[in-house]
């Protein structure tokens, strides 16, 4: 295995134990390469590849950061959204409630998708949106790793998630969970007498909707959400910038 790679994985084990926070500067590239047993050169490539993968970024003349959303701003994790209101508003703008937060044993594709084993438990939230509509236009449905989330409640959930924060952002301060990569898929679909009542969101029987599912993981791609959002389709777009 090249020494790159070495001085990456100990760079990210030290991220998941929690040795460097969101926010902390790392130590100068000098000690930082010895820590690890390499060169300078080796280290900056180390250091090169995860600024590339969003999860350390430079400072011109200040040094390397772990990457925050509290202080990258909204470009940071607007990355991780290609979900969209149809005037080109982000959906972290759409007006949440939260009608349920509970523990409650996993379902089997959650389980599967957040690697738990086959009895784990998981948090479940269920929050409506809407667009300051009089009906809701669609549900966020949430599955959490109890072991990332100490201490969740539907109070705090409530009380220190700013109306305009993203939940990544929410998460990194409360908790120490930094999400740095995410997969996702997406499929149309028409809302269902069942799918509403299970989702206490009457509004969805009937409703052209958008299912847009995502795995959100953290360091060493360990997965902590499950994560899928119910929206009208009539509401919605979706933005993909491509690059080569």
């Amino acid at each position: 295995m090249a020494l790159y790679v070495d001085a990456k994985k100990g760079i990210l084990e030290r991220l998941e134990a929690r040795e460097w926070l969101p926010g902390d500067r790392l130590p100068p590239e000098g000690p930082l390469a010895e820590m690890f047993s390499v060169s300078v050169g080796t280290l900056r490539r180390a250091v090169s590849e995860l600024c590339e993968e969003g999860i350390l970024w430079k400072r011109q003349g200040s040094g390397t950061y772990v990457r925050s959303y509290r202080d990258a701003g909204a470009g940071y994790w607007n990355r991780l959204q290609p979900f969209q209101t149809r005037d080109g508003r982000p959906l972290i703008l759409l007006e949440r409630t939260v009608i349920l937060l509970e523990e409650v044993s996993a379902p089997e594709l959650v389980a599967l998708k957040l690697r738990l084993p086959s009895d784990g438990n998981v948090i479940h939230v269920l929050r409506q949106m809407n667009n300051g509509k009089a009906s809701a236009m669609g549900s966020d449905e949430l599955f959490l790793r109890p072991d990332f989330f100490k201490g969740m409640t539907q109070k705090r959930f409530e009380e220190r998630l700013d109306p305009d924060e993203s939940l990544y952002s929410f998460y990194e301060r409360e908790f120490g969970v930094e999400i740095v990569e995410t997969s996702n898929f997406a499929y149309w679909s028409v809302g269902t007498h069942e799918e509403a009542e299970r989702l206490l969101v009457p509004e969805l029987e009937g409703m052209p909707l958008v299912s847009y599912h995502r795995v959100s993981k953290t360091y060493n791609h360990t997965p902590v959400e499950y994560r899928i959002i119910r929206v009208n389709a009539g509401d919605i777009q979706i933005s993909m910038d491509i690059t080569r």
